[in-house]
């Protein structure tokens, strides 16, 4: 997404040292340092992919679904219950998403829905994945759809 940047090397060295160190005592050494923020960056960006027949599961047992592409295309055709909240707004809009409940977010071919899934987990969500080969995959699935095309 255009203009966004992370810096999350000096929000890893702060955490380290508050959970590990409680603040006080000597500074960690570089290599426990390193090792923590290997483990944190994995643990923190790590996208899970799921594919449209799971997507459509995680859903039904209460997951969000969001589509990201724009208004255009999702009132041409869009997953049966998906919200929009298109990529070029997507990061002030997601401010509104809730933490506590699982988010599958989906696009045209799942290049859009990526950038958005990524986004998020940069964010410190835990419960989001993208929906592999987006709509066109949903639709070849034989899911249910809404929208003009539907």
């Amino acid at each position: 997404m255009p203009g966004y940047e992370h810096h999350w090397d000096d929000v890893f060295i702060d955490t380290y040292q508050s959970e590990q160190l409680g603040n006080r005592g000597p500074s960690p050494s570089h290599s426990d340092e390193s090792q923590y923020l290997l483990r944190r960056s994995v643990m923190l960006n790590f996208m899970q992919e799921v594919s449209p027949q799971e997507a459509q599961q995680r859903v039904r047992s209460g997951a969000l679904l969001i589509d990201v592409r724009e208004a255009s295309e999702y009132e041409e055709v869009h997953a049966q219950g998906a919200r929009l909240m298109p990529l070029s707004e997507f990061q002030v809009q997601s401010a509104s998403l809730p933490r506590d409940q699982e988010i599958v977010l989906i696009c045209r071919s799942g290049a859009r829905s990526g950038q958005a899934t990524q986004f998020l987990l940069d964010q410190g969500y835990v419960s989001v994945a993208n929906t592999l080969g987006g709509t066109l995959a949903w639709q070849a699935a034989g899911l249910p759809t809404e929208g003009a095309q539907a």
